[in-house]
């Protein structure tokens, strides 16, 4: 008895006849039922589940080739007994074509009808209801995107707590952007180039974070000089959720300057280490110091002023003293002074409080006022110092004549005679040295120039013979 090769049989179970779909639909194709008797079962999927063969067989006989084919394609659609694709917007009649090697065998045909699709959105990033925190950037990655017709297309993505995030975009580039705290309800949305689109809605949670302390034009270490107003500049700091509600800026023994965004401070001499504290309206806070040197200056004195020329014996006199203080700093706090008369010193303080004879207070004019009643002598010396921790201020000297009663002739004599027969004998005296000098330079030079002459002459032999002598 001959027994012959069987054929093959076709049959397609899905997709149905007439269906219609969009070229962005997966289509699932599945040959249930078709195969091959020859065919083994345990070499097919799944055991052969659902397909045509022998389970009786361990190898098969045919080798069985499948074709899942479309009169609007070239190509073949697949050649699997199942699997899923798209197909390109159009009117396909589909058909499933078995061959064992010996018989061809066709079955029945389909007809599908695609229309054109809106583009279709494959994001890698964020994925569904991700949690992210307010200081990192959301990455926006959708560019394995596609539009199945091959229309160019943009992306654009709406949050319900920041409106606009991403408009208009394109799928060559992945987006990062920073997104405020709560709980973003997406939409995104793809359009393409015939107005046709696809919108789809994803959540996304994000948790608040604590702020960034920075302080501004300061490096650590920088010198001030004495004097200068420091500004602390805080502007820079931020919260990714826009809720600094205290700045607090304090030295490092806890002393508090202020709470200002921005502060002018005068600093006293000496390291300092400034901090900033920033915190949001969770209480959550952030803290950044820097340190700074803060120069020191010495006191002068200068424009010392009397309120008199001369004072009369035996006479009480009032008198105003007033003395301008330079010190860049600002510390120094006591400037005081002297007089002499007769060999008797009596010291004295000036002040700078606006209190008493002192009309402004913190004006650097310091005021002293007194009254004087003078009996000996013929002068009296007035000294003025600053005081400034170990540090003193030159002296600021005047002399104040005595008015003798009864000598006035001598003291009138002195003023207009003696005082230019004075002056006249000093230049006189000058005037001879600057002769006497010249003259000394002359005679100096003169005096190189012979020895130069001396072409034999070695004064390391007056040396030797000098030695001689002073060793016999």
């Amino acid at each position: 008895m001959e027994v012959l090769n069987s054929p093959p049989n076709a049959l397609i179970n899905y997709p149905n006849d007439g269906l219609l779909s969009e070229s962005g639909d997966l289509i699932g194709f599945d040959s249930s039922g078709s195969g091959d008797w020859d065919l083994s079962c345990l070499e097919l999927p799944n055991n052969g589940s659902n397909l045509f063969c022998n389970n009786i067989l361990n190898l098969s006989d045919d080798l069985v080739s499948i074709l899942w084919i479309s009169d609007k394609l070239t190509n073949p659609i697949g050649s699997d007994w199942n699997f899923e694709t798209r197909l390109p917007a159009g009117n396909h009649n589909i058909s499933l074509i078995l061959n064992d090697g010996y018989v061809e065998v066709v079955s029945n045909s389909i007809n599908i009808i695609v229309v054109e699709s809106a583009p279709l959105l494959i994001l890698n990033s964020p994925s569904p209801n991700a949690v992210v925190q307010s200081n990192s950037p959301v990455l926006f990655d959708f560019r394995n995107s596609f539009d199945p017709d091959g229309d160019n297309f943009t992306v654009s993505i709406f949050s319900d707590l920041m409106g606009h995030i991403l408009q208009n975009k394109s799928i060559d580039y992945w987006y990062n952007d920073y997104l405020i705290a709560g709980n973003h309800h997406l939409t995104i949305t793809l359009k393409d180039s015939n107005l046709m689109q696809r919108i789809y809605y994803q959540d996304i949670l994000v948790q608040e974070t604590a702020p960034f302390a920075e302080i501004t034009n300061l490096t650590n270490g920088q010198y001030i000089p004495p004097g200068q107003i420091v500004e602390l500049d805080s502007s820079n700091s931020y919260d990714y959720d826009d809720d600094i509600v205290l700045y607090q800026w304090s030295l490092n023994d806890g002393t508090i300057i202020g709470n200002k965004e921005i502060e002018m401070v005068n600093f006293n001499p000496g390291v300092i280490q400034i901090n900033l504290m920033v915190q949001d309206s969770r209480g959550a806070q952030d803290f950044t110091s820097v340190n700074l040197t803060i120069g020191s200056s010495y006191p002068t004195l200068e424009e010392l002023i009397i309120s008199i020329d001369s004072i009369k014996e035996n006479e009480a006199t009032e008198v105003y003293i007033y003395v301008t203080l330079n010190d860049a700093d600002g510390t120094t706090k006591n400037v005081n002074g002297e007089v002499i008369n007769g060999g008797v010193s009596q010291a004295f303080t000036f002040r700078d409080d606006g209190k008493g004879s002192d009309h402004v207070s913190d004006d650097n004019i310091w005021t002293y006022r007194t009254n004087w009643e003078v009996s000996d002598g013929n002068w009296v010396r007035v000294e003025v110092w600053a005081i400034d921790g170990d540090s003193v201020s030159q002296s600021q000297i005047e002399i104040i004549p005595i008015l003798k009663q009864g000598n006035s002739n001598s003291l009138d004599w002195a003023f207009k005679a003696g005082l230019p027969m004075l002056s006249l004998l000093m230049i006189t005296f000058a005037l001879l040295g600057l002769v006497y000098v010249n003259n000394r330079r002359i005679q100096i030079s003169k005096d190189l120039e012979l020895i130069e002459s001396w072409s034999g002459f070695d004064p390391r032999e007056l040396d030797q013979e000098f030695d001689g002598e002073n060793n016999n």
